[in-house]
């Protein structure tokens, strides 16, 4: 309540020669006197709110008689909803105007005497016409519609974190509406981080969480300053009226807040006050608490019970003399023949000039049975939420972790019993389901790992078995066995090392297939049985593969750029070959031949195309396939039979 004296309030509804005017002045207007004051004194105007500051006056003399109303309400639902930051509207009826004055900001005052009243700072929203054509209505609100502003540039561009005091403060500094000064709110201290990643983002919806998360409702004072209004205790009465017209109460009181839970979303553990309670106010989907654990939101929640705990009031309507001084959110007594009226002002209706009259009303149930939000359509991108639900067909819980974007939950119904765990807004990317049914188990998911004593398979799908594996068939992915001894590689390359391949049979023909080859450091051999064919691009071996035959491919349709071979080139190709006997390295093999580098050093001096020498890229080893010796041994023997013959 404002803080007005007695015989200022004896003298308002005594006068009967009040005039109101309405002043509209050139820039903002800013008052320097104290906002708990109606009675402003001239000197204490700022230099800019002079005459020459005014750029006109509607003087009492242009407003119908009794015309004006001013609605004030801290909250218009049935219960108190914590939060709330509604607009003051101001109507009146005037005469004589000529301008237009839609968008303008003008001070209501009341003059009683030598005393100068203000009613209140408001914009001029509309000005319909009345059946007099002379006649306007003026319709305006105060500065709380400067919220009603998209505000995400604001809030993008802001430095996280930051405490909440430091966030509000920079709020209605980009709004342009003042705070009433030295304000401290309950959660002040609390950290406030980035929590959305709005594209918009309306600037009253951020006051309401504030406003919420503190258990207080934002108002417009007198002067167009924000003020947090905190409803008083049960016995902290702003005001006893002992003279009033009608009287209106329910027969009970809306019970104490006891309990006080926030959480994300409905069914979401969330964090709950301490102390047990019948009577819980919720506070659900406050963005300025998502990722917040659980003890910090019970301290949270223990702070803001502490400011709307022990608040019962008795629902009433009161009518009554006008008294400007009572603001919305005091409590207020009538004594009555019936008893006493203990109850808060939610709404207010000051009506009239010279016999103006004040419709104070409260509304609220006998049990809080919802919960409060604010509902807002935001991008939301941190938060952590436990969801649980317990149903005759369900028994489930989901996690949620927003700014990890991951998701897991577990259900649980007669039928069956399922796992899900999810990353990423697109399911697809990332998620593992596992589904328990009476007669079977299914998995899905991207990468699947085991870690036991007997076997492991990694996320690249990598298995190690210490037992047996048998099957039909393995497919995809590569096969490691004996730490190398035996690999197959994705690309079907089957390659043993120290090793020994025996079988009856290879297939039902006796046929091995290899398409890109046949690598191996020990020997083939069928033991029963014979290999009738193999057919495979190339056989690497470095142990001795031995047979009945060799026979190699020769057909004219299976060879293309065919040329002759000189045979004065091909003598002069084998008069630089070098013979050497040889013992491999590997496997202590005896050997004669040539060396593959001194074969390739003369085929490049000679410039030959000849395939002479082989290199495998696989192995980073020189060949020589000898078979093609022949050739040059053949021309050879020509050159030198000719030369004979000569």
């Amino acid at each position: 309540m404002l803080d007005v004296e007695q015989k200022f309030k004896d003298l308002y509804n005594s006068y009967g020669g009040k005039k109101l005017k309405l002043t509209f002045y050139k820039d903002d207007y800013r008052a320097l006197y104290p906002s708990e004051t109606l009675f402003p004194s001239e000197q204490l105007y700022p230099s800019e709110m002079d005459s020459d500051a005014i750029e006109f006056v509607i003087s009492d003399d242009m407003i119908k008689s009794d015309s004006m109303k001013i609605t004030e309400s801290l909250c218009s639902d049935e219960d108190l909803n914590f939060g709330a930051c509604e607009c003051s509207q101001f109507e009146i009826v005037v005469s004589g105007l000529s301008r237009n004055i839609a968008g303008k900001e003008f001070l209501v005052s009341e003059s009683l005497g030598e005393y100068e009243l203000t009613l209140g700072l408001f914009t001029v929203d509309s000005t319909p016409k009345q059946e007099d054509k002379d006649t306007r209505k003026i319709i305006a609100y105060d500065r709380m519609k400067r919220f009603d502003a998209d505000v995400s540039g604001w809030y993008n561009l802001l430095s996280f974190p930051m405490t909440l005091k430091a966030f509000r403060n920079s709020l209605c500094e980009f709004v342009g509406v003042n705070e009433v000064e030295n304000t401290e709110l309950i959660n002040d201290d609390m950290e406030v981080e980035k929590t959305l990643e709005p594209s918009s983002l309306n600037g009253r919806d951020v006051l309401k969480y504030i406003c919420q998360i503190n258990g207080t409702f934002g108002n417009i004072t007198k002067n167009g300053e924000l003020r947090y209004v905190s409803v008083p205790k049960t016995n902290d009465i702003s005001i006893e009226i002992m003279v009033y017209k009608t009287v209106e109460s329910e027969e009970y009181n809306v019970p104490d807040i006891d309990t006080v839970k926030i959480q994300q979303e409905e069914g979401d553990i969330g964090g709950t006050s301490e102390g047990d309670g019948n009577n819980i106010y919720i506070i659900e989907g406050n963005p300025l608490v998502y990722g917040k654990n659980t003890s910090q939101m019970i301290a949270i929640a223990n702070n803001i019970k502490s400011v709307i705990s022990g608040i019962s009031y008795c629902p009433a309507e009161i009518s009554t003399n006008g008294s400007p001084w009572i603001e919305v959110g005091d409590r207020i007594k009538i004594l009555t023949s019936d008893g006493t009226v203990n109850t808060i002002v939610m709404k207010r209706d000051l009506t009239g000039i010279q016999g103006s009259m004040d419709d104070f009303s409260s509304t609220g149930s006998q049990e809080l049975e919802r919960k409060f939000n604010i509902e807002s359509e935001i991008i939301q991108v941190k938060g952590l939420s436990a969801i649980l639900k317990r149903t005759v067909e369900e028994v489930s819980n989901e996690l949620t972790d927003l700014e990890r974007e991951t998701t897991s939950k577990f259900t649980q119904t007669a039928q069956e019993i399922s796992l899900m765990v999810k990353k990423g807004d697109v399911t697809s990317q990332i998620n593992s389901e596992l589904k328990v049914t009476g007669n079977a188990i299914e998995l899905t998911t991207g990468h699947f790992t085991i870690n036991a004593k007997n076997m492991t398979v990694d996320s690249g799908g990598n298995a190690t078995f210490s037992g047996t594996v048998s099957g039909a068939s393995i497919v995809g992915g590569s096969i490691n066995i004996g730490n190398g001894n035996f690999t197959v590689s994705s690309g079907g390359i089957v390659e043993a090392k120290n090793a020994k391949i025996t079988a009856a049979t290879l297939n039902a023909t006796g046929i091995i297939y290899a398409e890109n080859g046949i690598n191996c450091n020990g020997e083939i051999e069928a033991s029963i049985g014979s290999l009738e064919e193999i057919n495979t691009r190339s056989i690497y071996c470095t142990g001795i593969v031995y047979g009945g035959g060799w026979v190699e491919i020769s057909d004219r349709r299976e060879k293309r750029d065919i040329q002759d071979m000189p045979p004065d080139t091909c003598i002069e190709v084998i008069k630089r070959l070098k013979p050497v006997a040889y013992t491999l390295i590997n496997n202590g093999i005896r050997g004669t031949g040539f060396i593959a580098q001194d074969v390739k050093e003369i085929s490049d001096e000679m410039n030959l195309d000849y395939q002479l020498v082989s290199y495998l890229s696989e192995h980073e080893r020189y060949g020589i396939e000898y078979n093609n010796y022949i050739a040059l041994l053949t021309g050879a023997v020509q050159c030198i039979l000719e030369r004979l013959g000569e």
